[in-house]
């Protein structure tokens, strides 16, 4: 009988009987959907795509919300899905231990997003002290050697800022990415050095302060889509972290760093057609899930 019900559930996947198709299931199986994919292995990226799926077109409200929910508990989550579905988990002892992990991934995500949306949220002010000891830490990563001469002067723009005030460019990602900067420096220093070195190419050089704003717009505009979801879902994890994000942060603009390079653009007018070239790249790869390349974050090189 297993490969009946597989078959059938492949087929309830993308049919229009999908309701009639998953209740012959329950006939059959004696459980509901969410019951069978917890017990069909680990919560592997395809595993979860159906888990989420499944939630999506439950007609339980309640289970619905866990799909975007920022603030369940997994305790929670597990205690509505067993009521509603009326799950016994003594008679079922599985489900304990790998129901907690699909929802601990999703509800982890969410919580991912609504942290990062938050830190985006705050706007670079001048007035708050934090905020400028964070960007005179910045300066003196890249600078070590060489004193502001006033707070506001054409000297940022030696490390990539537009104008003479650095405040004016964190505007869209608040201090997001200027945190993200600072993780880079001090998490990595070697390589964030060189990668600063190669932003100074007499032919291809970019604007290293812009990029990183930029990168963190893009890695923020892909968690946010959840289109990174087919990244988080692959690795061991199955909480998240802001580290988590920031990693991805170093390592797509490490990426974006060599494509941009090896591209040799002719100007530096070419910078935002790249990044917007290298952005519809990484996006496709992520919705085409090519999970062999996902663990070791293979997919951002070009």
């Amino acid at each position: 009988m297993e490969w009946i019900v597989s078959w059938l559930d492949s087929w309830a996947q993308s049919s229009s009987l999908r309701k009639a198709i998953k209740f012959v299931i329950r006939q059959l199986t004696g459980k509901c959907e969410l019951q069978r994919i917890c017990e069909s292995g680990p919560a592997t990226p395809m595993a979860m795509r159906r888990f989420e799926n499944s939630l999506y077109h439950c007609k339980h409200p309640e289970i619905r919300r866990i799909c975007v929910s920022d603030d369940m508990k997994i305790k929670s989550g597990f205690e509505i899905i067993v009521r509603t579905k009326r799950i016994i988990p003594d008679e079922n002892p599985r489900i304990i231990q790998t129901l907690p992990i699909f929802l601990s991934k999703i509800l982890s995500y969410n919580k991912l997003i609504s942290k990062c949306d938050a830190i985006r949220s705050i706007a670079f002010s001048e007035e708050n002290e934090e905020h400028e000891k964070m960007l005179m830490r910045l300066w003196q990563f890249l600078k070590p050697n060489e004193e502001l001469e006033d707070r506001y002067t054409m000297q940022w723009g030696k490390i990539g800022f537009q104008g003479r005030n650095p405040a004016t460019d964190f505007r869209g990602m608040g201090i997001l990415s200027l945190k993200n900067m600072l993780y880079f420096f001090e998490s990595n220093p070697d390589e964030a050095k060189r990668l600063f070195s190669l932003s100074q190419h007499p032919n291809f050089g970019y604007p290293f302060a812009v990029a990183g704003i930029n990168i963190t717009s893009l890695v923020f505009d892909l968690l946010q889509s959840r289109k990174l979801k087919s990244y988080f879902y692959s690795i061991d994890s199955i909480k998240y972290s802001l580290d988590d994000i920031q990693e991805m942060f170093v390592h797509m603009f490490c990426a974006f760093n060599d494509f941009y390079l090896s591209s040799e653009p002719e100007t530096i007018m070419e910078f935002n057609h790249l990044l917007l070239k290298y952005k519809e790249i990484i996006t496709t790869r992520l919705e085409e899930g090519r999970m062999e390349t996902l663990k070791n974050r293979t997919f951002l090189q070009i």
